[in-house]
């Protein structure tokens, strides 16, 4: 057990929250917050409570976050609190969610406490996916005597995705209601925000939660602090006398009311005027700096040495699906039309790259070991809501100053990134020598050191698809004939590209043999590609071609349903694609499109299939495995598709039995392996309360009987799987 135990805790998480908060600036937490009379009695309180730090962007909010956990601050002298954190990222899609946020947390506290992971021996019978589920797993933990108190930070939590950011406000709000041993303390951070007020309310009003507001007049210790800091490192940069330093420290104080993020601009307009640093100049910088941030930016943009590569850079990474490496970075933002190897001067690495993305963007990207991103969730708003760019890259008027609605046109974007990585795909070296794997021993060496040696290669093979998209209207006829030979499965830059693209799906298998062009377009979801394929065919061909099959048996409609490719399904559907046919495993692509959670795609499906129940080699149905699926998923998101599809064949099955939904009681259904109950909460049973039944007794129907279950209820069909184990009841 003790090696499956601290395998299950390797697996609730990939370590990356350390990271997050390796990437936040290391500062001081400044005495004004640690003198703070709402901090040090949550601190000292032996009950434990919640408190929310309020502040705007920039003010410093992640900075102090890590500084407390960093120092040991967190803690009063008399305890030994266990300390967790996560920080949460909104641009990254795994980094924003809750369910990563408490694996993490999971992670952390069974790390430091092994005598409370004895809780785990349930996560291998029952492993706890939903959000709802790792919470009550959390929770036990926590009321654990042997877990002792316990601090969790959660840091820029209005950056947690919705739905789970208010799922797990309710679960600390109903937590600190009704748990009778308070040993949990949590300390959360956020910009201000009315609706997480709204929902935190009861807990203030119970004095459970208390508030910290940034802003408040004792942060200006720390910003004086800071500004003293950044002054004496800037003294020996740029080689002040002892009379500058001082005028220079000075000016800074008298700036009003600044923010860390405000000061941070400052400090580098300031180095950038290296050994120019007139009175003028830091006159300019100042004033400059009391802007309201967004004009701050737009400042940013209009000092750009090449607005137009600015623009395009911004646009890149804006839209970019993962934090992009430097080379890839380089080689997405030069390549272009003619480009056909990597001999042309453009795309030979300029070491000085860093440093000309600085003289570009500014404070509005910041490169870390990890690669090159926006600096601040602050300057996506700005580029994407308020806007900075018109189409013919000049600034235009707004009530910011320079700028109209949009600076970034997300469309325009994906087309940018989408015509790099597909020009990256044609250089010569994709085609003459291609990616070649028949050994799926080598499968993941070769690929490895394939894109090793193709810097973009991992990124275009992945998401160029996805891009060209995004673009949607926006599609150029050459690129609509690019993307037509990029799915030409005869070419050697088929192969390079497609292995990478499928090992990002599948991390264990090589692709299948036997593709057509129609079914690599299919699976991709290139509708417009699809189109042209099967207008291009006389109605013999295109009939035969769309019931071609892979080696596994898919046909274009099993590969696009599987794909959740929407607007593919309904044009092969128009064009009669079978809903009937099976793939090798006996799955017809309503199987696929209900296992892997696509509910638009399952409602298109339902429409032309009636035989929805029908079951695969493994006697799965449809609605079996999007069961299976949900209860699998990494994600709320995830979930939320799982369970949408389920309800989507629910109904179907009561139209069927000519029943609405709302017919029947309540009810949920858990099993074990072979001693599966079913608990009821029947909102008309005369005993008034839960009860569970065994399967014998339900197949029977005396349990049924007894609770007083309405006659339509036993209309049922039960299923029976092997072992004579029932697993689901179908109604």
């Amino acid at each position: 057990m003790e090696g499956s135990r601290r395998e299950i805790i390797k697996a609730l998480s990939n370590e990356r929250y350390r990271l997050s908060k390796e990437n936040i600036p290391t500062g001081d937490p400044g005495n004004w917050f640690l003198e703070h009379q709402q901090f040090i009695q949550w601190r000292d309180d032996a009950d434990g409570s919640l408190l929310w730090v309020s502040g705007n962007p920039g003010c410093g909010k992640s900075v102090l976050a890590k500084a407390l956990i960093d120092r040991g601050l967190l803690r009063s002298d008399s305890s030994n609190a266990t300390v967790c954190y996560f920080f949460f990222v909104a641009s990254s899609v795994e980094d924003s969610q809750a369910t990563t946020a408490l694996k993490a947390i999971l992670q952390q506290l069974f790390v430091a406490k092994p005598a409370v992971s004895d809780l785990l021996a349930r996560y291998e019978t029952n492993r706890p996916i939903y959000l709802a589920e790792l919470w009550n797993l959390f929770r036990n933990a926590t009321e654990d005597p042997q877990a002792g108190d316990i601090v969790v930070v959660l840091d820029a939590l209005d950056e947690c995705e919705e739905l789970g950011r208010d799922e797990l406000i309710k679960f600390l709000t109903n937590f600190y209601d009704h748990t009778s041993r308070r040993t949990l303390k949590f300390l959360v951070t956020s910009r201000p925000s009315t609706e997480m007020e709204r929902m935190l309310k009861r807990l203030r009003r119970s004095q459970v939660m208390s508030k910290i507001e940034f802003g408040e007049k004792g942060i200006q210790q720390d910003l004086d602090r800071f500004i003293d800091e950044k002054v004496a490192e800037i003294a020996i940069r740029l080689k002040l006398n002892y009379e500058h330093k001082v005028s220079l420290k000075l000016v800074l104080h008298s700036i009003p009311n600044p923010t860390f993020l405000q000061l941070r601009l400052v400090f580098e307009a300031i180095l950038k005027s290296k050994r120019y640093l007139t009175g003028a100049r830091l006159d300019e910088i100042i004033k400059e700096s009391s802007r309201p941030i967004f004009e701050q930016y737009e400042q940013i943009l209009r000092s750009s040495r090449d607005l137009p590569l600015a623009r395009r850079l911004l646009q890149i990474l804006v839209v970019s699906n993962r934090r992009l490496s430097l080379r890839e970075l380089y080689l997405a933002l030069y390549i272009e039309d003619g480009i056909t190897s990597y001999a042309d001067p453009k795309l030979k690495y300029d070491s000085l790259f860093p440093e000309i993305i600085e003289e570009l963007c500014g404070a509005l990207v910041v490169i870390t070991d990890s690669g090159v991103e926006i600096s601040h969730f602050s300057v996506k708003d700005f580029l994407i809501l308020k806007g900075g760019f018109s189409s013919n890259n000049e600034m235009r008027s707004s009530r910011w100053g320079y700028l109209n609605v949009h600076s970034v046109d997300l469309k325009e974007a994906h087309l940018i990134l989408a015509k790099s990585c597909m020009t990256y795909l044609f250089l010569d070296c994709f085609d003459k020598d291609p990616l070649v794997v028949d050994d799926e021993e080598l499968l993941l060496t070769r690929v490895h050191a394939y894109t090793e040696k193709n810097a973009l290669l991992d990124y275009a093979a992945s998401y160029w698809p996805y891009h060209f998209q995004q673009a949607k209207g926006e599609v150029e006829t050459g690129l609509l004939t690019q993307a037509i030979e990029l799915c030409s499965t005869k070419r050697g830059r088929f192969q390079s590209w497609f292995q990478v693209y499928w090992l990002a799906i599948d991390s264990k298998t090589l692709f299948p043999k036997k593709l057509t062009d129609l079914i690599v377009a299919s699976h991709v979801g290139l509708t417009a590609i699809v189109s042209f394929i099967l207008n291009a065919k006389d109605d013999k061909a295109r009939a035969n071609l769309i019931k071609h099959r892979d080696s596994h048996g898919c046909t274009a409609l099993h590969m696009s349903a599987a794909n959740g490719q929407e607007d593919v399904v309904s044009l092969l559907l128009k064009y009669k694609a079978s809903t009937a046919a099976r793939d090798d495993f006996e799955n017809k692509p309503l199987h696929l499109a209900a296992g892997h959670g696509h509910p638009a795609v399952v409602q298109l499906l339902l429409a032309e299939d009636t035989d929805f129940k029908s079951t695969n080699k493994n006697d799965q149905s449809p609605k079996e495995l999007a069961i299976a699926g949900r209860d699998e998923a990494k994600s709320d998101s995830a979930r939320e598709r799982y369970t949408s599809v389920v309800q989507l064949l629910k109904v179907k099955e009561f139209a069927e039995l000519g029943l609405a939904e709302s017919a029947l009681p309540e009810w949920t259904s858990v099993d074990t392996e072979f001693k599966a109950t079913i608990t009821h909460f029947l909102k008309d049973s005369p005993k008034k309360q839960p009860r569970s039944f065994y399967v014998s007794d339900l197949i029977k129907k005396e349990g049924i009987m007894d609770a007083g279950v309405p006659p339509e209820l036993l209309t049922c069909r039960w299923v029976h799987l092997p072992a004579n184990n029932v697993r689901y009841l179908h109604y």
